[in-house]
């Protein structure tokens, strides 16, 4: 089975969960031969290969949907989000154009993916979708997949992340398949199901929806995905600064903590530098890095 995921981490842990062998501990260890490491414990893996999990890291929604997924213009938004400059520079001449040539690559990987993707359906192949109705990433993946594939014969299986999981004496929220062990993943298997015509034209819907919207921040709204205005999120931050000057750093990371809203932290330092240049939030202490900044809410 071709295993779809939206993250870095959460295909990193897939790839670990299809091909450890159910086995977590240390695989060799230096020093005498009589030593030998102990296994923490043993446990069933998703059954396939690390060969099938594909990651689409495209973070669909965040930036505008006017061109493809797999567009420089789309590779543009990527690379600021992991704070590489974006110019048009193509041959190293500093450490910095270094960097933005080995991110590139590495984003072209989600291009690779794609196209193996895309090979898969036209042959009428089989794809399992994990996502997560807290992560908007995640489902702007799934439904944008789903108008992706409406024209070929590919079945399509889903596993929706729970929000929630009830423990003896303790509840687990979860966000994000990223935060889930790569141990734990096939404990999910039994919420697999199948999509129906019906419900992949739902989904595509919903895309075509938001896309149309000409927003450039997608959300989801009563369980529904939606284009919504760029200054959506701008009450967190603003309900968070007081007229005492702290840390951006600090100011994002608990905003993270609190909202639990599936929204990274690059958007809000984005919108905080949108705030500071419209005059409600001030800058008390300036840095070479943004989330170093000491800020404060203009009275």
């Amino acid at each position: 089975m071709t295993e779809i995921l939206f993250g870095e981490s959460e295909a990193a842990s897939m790839k670990c969960a299809k091909g450890s062998g159910g086995i977590i501990g240390p695989m060799a260890v230096t020093g005498h031969a009589s030593y030998t490491p102990p296994v923490k414990k043993k446990w069933s893996g998703v059954p396939g290969s690390p060969d099938e999990v594909l990651c689409l890291g495209y973070m669909l929604d965040i930036g505008s949907l006017q061109y493809p997924a797999e567009s420089p213009q789309r590779k543009h938004i990527l690379l600021q989000m992991q704070g590489i400059r974006t110019d048009e520079s193509k041959k190293p001449q500093n450490p910095d154009d270094q960097e933005r040539l080995e991110a590139l690559q590495n984003l072209q990987k989600y291009d690779r993916d794609y196209a193996k993707l895309k090979e898969i359906a036209a042959g009428g192949g089989a794809v399992r979708i994990w996502f997560s109705r807290r992560t908007p990433y995640s489902y702007c993946g799934l439904c944008w997949l789903c108008h992706e594939l409406a024209r070929t014969k590919a079945d399509i299986y889903v596993i929706d992340l729970p929000e929630y999981e009830v423990h003896a004496d303790y509840i687990v929220h979860h966000k994000s398949w990223g935060e889930i062990e790569c141990e734990r993943f096939s404990t999910y298997l039994n919420r697999q199901k199948k999509l129906t015509c019906l419900e992949k034209r739902m989904y595509e819907s919903e895309w075509m929806e938001a896309a149309a919207s000409g927003s450039v921040l997608r959300a989801i709204v009563n369980g529904t995905l939606m284009g919504v205005p760029e200054e959506f999120y701008d009450f967190l931050i603003l309900n968070r600064l007081t007229s005492q000057p702290e840390k951006e750093a600090r100011i994002i990371g608990d905003i993270l903590g609190k909202s639990q809203n599936g929204v990274g932290d690059w958007w809000y330092a984005y919108r905080i530098q949108k705030l500071i240049e419209s005059g409600m939030i001030g800058i008390a202490e300036d840095s070479g890095e943004e989330y170093a900044r000491v800020i404060y809410k203009c009275v």
